[in-house]
Formats: structure tokens, C-alpha cells, sequence
């Protein structure tokens, strides 16, 4: 296993595939850290990339976030995990109740709740404790996400909005030398 902060690791050779899945929105710099995925990424080599959206999550950027950093910071990850369990069973209610009509669609969240309501309690809790736990988050808009994959080492590129709430990006660097 490696470690080591994502924004500037090094690795003697490149890699084929760049996998930064759920981790370049929680660090401090994520434009230097995706500066970095593209040097760890040999030429013709794939870079898939989720993050959090600016767009579609004011809920989370108004209070969510707020509240983590006065209030929850200073919890014990147990005691996090608890209110993760709490807030996602209450989020039950919502989820299977008016967010399951269709004149509805264009509330906030809709797209994510029908997500949430597939997955298992315990992965929805994983997803709440996510949001509480990490001491950074910095949310990604349209715009930046657009730049970091912009650049002419690019061959091709798909950025695509997930559930409303994410950016999930994957580009193709092209095979000669950078």
C-alpha cells in the first residue's frame, strides 16, 4: 500500500488508469491534485475522477457544512457514525414518501434520493457520515471541472452531472510524450 498526499505523489512510473473516486473535493488544493493525477497518468492512459458538485448542493454548502465545521468537528467519529444512522433514517421519510412522485422531479435532491433509496441503510449511512466526517470539502463547479479537463493533453473526455449532487469525469490522455 501507498500513502502519501495526493497533490504532490510521486511514483517512479506512470500508471495506465487514474482512479480518484469520492477524495479530490476533500483536499485542500483539488486543482494542484488533479495537476498531479494527469503527471501519474502514462500517455493513451484513462483518468476517472468523482467529486462533489457545487451545483446542486446548496443544502449541503449552507448548512451540512457549517455545522460540521462549529459543531461536528469537534465529535468523536463513534459519535458521528451515530448521528450519520440518525440523519439517515430520518432522510427515509422524505426518500420514500414525496420524492417518490413524479411532479416532484424538480425539487432538490430528487435524483439523489431515488438513489438513496436504492442502496442498502448501511451505504446511505456511509455516504451521510462521508459529508460529517471530512474536514475538508470543496465543491466542484461545471466551470472547473471543465478547465481541469480542457487542457490539450486530453484526446478525449466525458464530464457528466451524477444524481444532482456529483461530477463523475473521465478523460483519455493521448498516447504520444507530454
Amino acid at each position: 500500500m501507498l500513502e502519501g498526499d495526493i497533490a504532490s505523489f510521486t511514483y517512479p512510473e506512470p500508471f495506465d488508469i487514474v482512479y480518484c473516486v469520492g477524495v479530490i473535493h476533500h483536499t485542500n488544493q483539488p486543482d494542484a491534485t488533479f495537476d498531479n493525477l494527469v503527471r501519474l497518468c502514462k500517455p493513451g492512459g484513462l483518468i476517472i475522477v468523482w467529486c462533489y458538485s457545487l451545483e446542486g448542493n446548496r443544502l449541503v454548502r449552507w448548512i451540512v457544512e457549517p455545522l460540521r465545521k462549529m459543531l461536528l468537528s469537534k465529535l468523536s467519529r463513534q459519535s458521528l457514525l451515530t448521528i450519520s444512522k440518525w440523519i439517515t433514517a430520518l432522510m427515509y421519510v422524505p426518500a420514500h414518501t414525496i420524492y417518490r412522485l413524479s411532479f416532484f422531479r424538480f425539487a432538490p435532491y430528487f435524483e439523489y434520493l431515488g438513489n438513496f433509496r436504492r442502496l442498502s441503510f448501511d451505504r446511505n449511512v456511509l455516504n451521510v457520515f462521508d459529508k460529517l466526517n471530512a474536514p475538508h470539502t470543496d465543491f466542484i463547479s461545471r466551470d472547473r471541472i471543465e478547465k481541469w479537463f480542457a487542457r490539450d493533453e486530453f484526446a478525449s473526455k466525458v464530464i457528466e452531472p451524477y444524481k444532482g449532487v456529483s461530477w463523475r469525469a473521465t478523460g483519455i490522455l493521448k498516447g504520444s510524450q507530454r
